[in-house]
Formats: C-alpha cells, sequence, structure tokens
C-alpha cells in the first residue's frame, strides 16, 4: 500500500473559494482591484508566490505584514464557512493504518486552523508546508519533505491533489498522482499528470486500491 500525501484546500477542506476570496479585500485595501478568476489561475500556489504575482503585475512593493492581513482574512471568512467533503472523515478512520501526511501551500497555522475547524485534526501528526521549503509546487520539494517525515521513500508514496501545480509537483517527486476534481476536470487533472481521478470520496478505497 501507498504511503498517503494530502493536500489541504480543496482536498481536505472544501476552501479553495475562500482561500482565493480571502486575497480581494487584503489587496483592495493595497490599491489592487484584482479578480477571483485571476487568483483560482493560482490555485495550489503559495501565497508568497500568488502575492509575487500581482508585485509584478502592478510594481507595487507589498509590506511584509500583507501575507498575515491575508491569513487573519482567510480565518474570519472560513470561522463561519469551511466543510470538508462527505464521506471524507469516515475514509480516513477506514484508511487509519495507511500512514499519512498534509502537506500544503499554506501556512502551518492556516493548515492547523483548517483541520481543526472541521474536526480533521485528529487523523494527522505529520504537516507539511510549503514555508518549510526553498520552493513550492509544482517544485517537488514539498512533497519531499513529506515523504521525509513519513520516513517513506517517494515512489511508495501517493499525492491527493486537486491543483494542476499539485499535481506536476506530485510527478516531479517521483509519486503517484491521485487527482480530486473539486477545482478542476479530470481531463486537466489528466493532461497534468494524474495517475487516475476521482470526484467522490465514496469512490477512493477501490481506487486507492487498484494503484
Amino acid at each position: 500500500m501507498y504511503n498517503l500525501i494530502f493536500d489541504c484546500d480543496g482536498v481536505l477542506v472544501d476552501s479553495e473559494h475562500l482561500s482565493c476570496g480571502a486575497w480581494l479585500p487584503v489587496l483592495a485595501r493595497h490599491g489592487v482591484e484584482a479578480e477571483i478568476a485571476e487568483i483560482e489561475t493560482m490555485i495550489g500556489k503559495s501565497d508568497r508566490a500568488v502575492l509575487d504575482h500581482f508585485s509584478a503585475k502592478t510594481g507595487i512593493d507589498f509590506p511584509p505584514e500583507i501575507l498575515a492581513e491575508r491569513q487573519q482574512e482567510y480565518f474570519r471568512q472560513a470561522a463561519a464557512n469551511l466543510e470538508t467533503f462527505p464521506g471524507l472523515p469516515q475514509l480516513l478512520a477506514d484508511l487509519a493504518d495507511i500512514p499519512r501526511a498534509v502537506a500544503s501551500s499554506g501556512h502551518p497555522d492556516k493548515i492547523r486552523f483548517s483541520l481543526a475547524r472541521v474536526g480533521l485534526d485528529r487523523h494527522f501528526d505529520i504537516l507539511c508546508s510549503a514555508v518549510e521549503v526553498a520552493a513550492g509546487k509544482p517544485a517537488p520539494d514539498l512533497f519531499l519533505l513529506a515523504a521525509e517525515r513519513l520516513g517513506a521513500d517517494p515512489q511508495y508514496c501517493a499525492v491527493v491533489e486537486d491543483s494542476i501545480f499539485g499535481i506536476e509537483a506530485a510527478r516531479r517527486a517521483g509519486m503517484r498522482a491521485i487527482g480530486f476534481t473539486s477545482s478542476h476536470p479530470a481531463a486537466d487533472l489528466h493532461t497534468a499528470g494524474a495517475d487516475v481521478t476521482f470526484a467522490h470520496y465514496a469512490d477512493f478505497p477501490a481506487l486507492y486500491a487498484a494503484l
């Protein structure tokens, strides 16, 4: 059986719309009127990468505290609206014997907040964040860190991802890539390199067993 590495946003918590939307008021306060569709093209990338994109586009040298400001905006929105996906809590309970980790582009505080908010924190002891590695997705660094903490060879790891950049990172890490279609169509995830895709967690056990 493969060790499992889960992305967080869009995989464990239904948060991509909140995570992307949290940028809008923050950027607006700093003079940038962004469109959520533009931010959605960067799903899977780190907050720093998103900020660098807008800095290059606008020429604005954003203050360092904008990242903390954006995180607080996410916390505010997610406190009342964050949910997990149907069937996922039971799946994690059923797969309790399978080593697993979370590897997310989000800050460690955001990962812990999100998991605790939907009651999934008890299922994960190993958390990895893009702030801990030199390069975020689509570079393989984050998933290689997760494999290291699992004590697993990357070839015996499978990554569950909703983003194009995450699927690419998994393949570059030499891991199996399982695409969850919460953010992108299955065809796009397969084009990025997903071995298999699924739309509902009820389908995951059979898919995982067949890897």
